[in-house]
């Protein structure tokens, strides 16, 4: 078998793996190293020669009938565990060429439906064949990149004769995902370039550059698999699981496999997590301003962005061991009782996509952060309390309504730490001015002096009026 073995990766990694098939009764142990460490047929022939009891231990809850051959048995268990492989073609990309050197479509059409189409392809692909492919280029996988290639090829040949068409260059500024830019952009430069030949693989680096980063400096196989486990987590996340084109599933930022949040929560640091993430967040809504929310500007997308990232890091741990709910649970009491909703709501929609069954002892907590009716307890709880609040259940009322701009300015005005920010800068939320257009409202917002003033009096009311 040593001829199966990536020759990229220290042999020594796979002997441990290959071990842990043979002799480990720990399931999920051999569960992990199937799914990521060996070639199937390898791994399948393994569990073929381990005793019955751990097979039948392994067809436990995965719909596998027990009375099957040890053989087709223990290829369906390691097929299984690794999800769905596909098989032949995923796409095809052929519509494309007419419809770009015709002008029958309009380009926004193309590239909409470009990106949609690569997506839902790309999430056919288990995480397990991003791995394969990664160490060794053998990957279910390899065929979808070759009908990337393909359609290049052909893209290329038809353009290379009159030069690039206008409709290309426009398609180039609109397609967002990362497969999609790649192909236009390749067929663009083989007209300068000719004999590039570029790869589909490069547009998807940020998922498989961490995959290989897991390999380097001779790891362990415990080391390994935890890392895997954490990138598959966060594969799932921004792809796997989000089967409509957002501004998650088009991120091509990489896929991290720091998780921080890991270590604080299963060593019991909650009071300094929660005290620690919350003067994050008030740091974040101290430099907020109208502008920001209204527009969707720098300012709200930092605060998006933390709450999205908290919830994400949560929803891996809660992946990584279900047992940890109750100590989450613990955690957004915390950041409860320090007036920090934007944050524990955070720690709701994680637990609530995890499916989480709320025992008796959290259900006062859980009505506040679950996030169900567009977070309606934790619109009740700012009702009453002045606190930091949770933008997601507030962000389409702020963007249509003055009234709610100032709502939404009691919750964070009188916050304690706020209070200090607005004596030291003079100012708080932020500046802005309405104006009417005939019969519909509409606001312009701007910085101005007036409504600096206007926010400035506001704010300093609100700290006198607590007194």
């Amino acid at each position: 078998m040593a001829s199966t073995w990536p020759k990229n990766v220290d042999p020594s990694l796979w002997r441990d793996a290959e071990d842990i098939v043979r002799t480990s009764n720990n399931l999920n142990e051999i569960e992990s190293v199937c799914k990521f460490l060996l070639i199937p047929e390898d791994a399948a022939m393994m569990l073929y020669e381990r005793p019955g009891s751990i097979l039948h231990g392994l067809c436990r809850g995965k719909g596998i009938h027990k009375s099957k051959r040890r053989k087709a048995k223990a290829k369906e268990i390691v097929e299984t565990i690794r999800g769905s492989s596909v098989s032949g073609q995923t796409w095809d990309g052929n519509w494309i060429i007419p419809a770009i050197l015709s002008a029958d479509k309009e380009i926004e059409w193309i590239a909409k439906e470009l990106d949609t189409q690569i997506h839902s392809a790309l999430c056919m692909f288990s995480f397990s064949d991003l791995v394969s492919f990664s160490i060794a280029r053998n990957s279910s996988i390899s065929v979808f990149f070759d009908a990337m290639s393909n359609l290049f090829n052909e893209l290329a040949q038809n353009v290379g004769v009159d030069g690039v068409p206008a409709n290309l260059l426009l398609l180039q500024k609109e397609v967002q995902h990362p497969l999609s830019h790649w192909i236009v952009s390749s067929t663009i430069e083989s007209v300068t370039s000719p004999f590039s030949r570029p790869e589909p693989s490069d547009a998807l680096q940020f998922l498989l550059d961490p995959i290989r980063k897991v390999f380097e400096n001779q790891p362990s196989v415990p080391q390994v698999l935890e890392e895997l486990r954490i990138l598959e987590a966060r594969f799932k996340l921004r792809i796997n699981n989000r089967r409509t084109l957002d501004r998650r599933t088009l991120d091509d930022t990489p896929l991290s496999i720091d998780l921080t949040l890991w270590d604080s929560i299963r060593v019991g640091r909650l009071d300094h997590l929660a005290r620690s993430h919350t003067d994050c967040v008030v740091s974040l809504f101290s430099t907020l301003s109208v502008g920001d929310v209204l527009q969707n500007l720098r300012g709200m997308k930092d605060i998006s962005k933390n709450w999205v990232d908290l919830s994400d890091d949560i929803s891996v741990c809660l992946t990584l061991d279900r047992k940890l709910t109750g100590q989450f649970m613990k955690l957004a009491k915390r950041f409860l009782d320090l007036k920090n909703v934007h944050s524990a709501t955070a720690v709701g929609m994680a637990l609530w996509i995890s499916d989480f069954r709320c025992p008796p002892q959290w259900s006062t907590d859980w009505g506040v952060i679950n996030p169900e009716g567009n977070f309606a307890g934790c619109r009740s709880f700012m009702d009453e309390n002045h606190c930091l609040p949770c933008l997601m259940a507030y962000t389409a009322d702020l963007r249509g309504s003055l009234s709610q701009i100032f709502r939404f300015a009691e919750y964070i005005g009188s916050y304690p730490i706020y209070e200090q920010n607005v004596a030291r800068r003079g100012k708080g939320f932020g500046e802005g001015v309405e104006q009417k257009i005939g019969h519909e409202e509409k606001y312009i917002w701007e910085e101005t002096s007036r409504w600096a003033d206007l926010w400035e009096w506001f704010s300093i009311w609100h700290c006198i009026s607590r007194k």
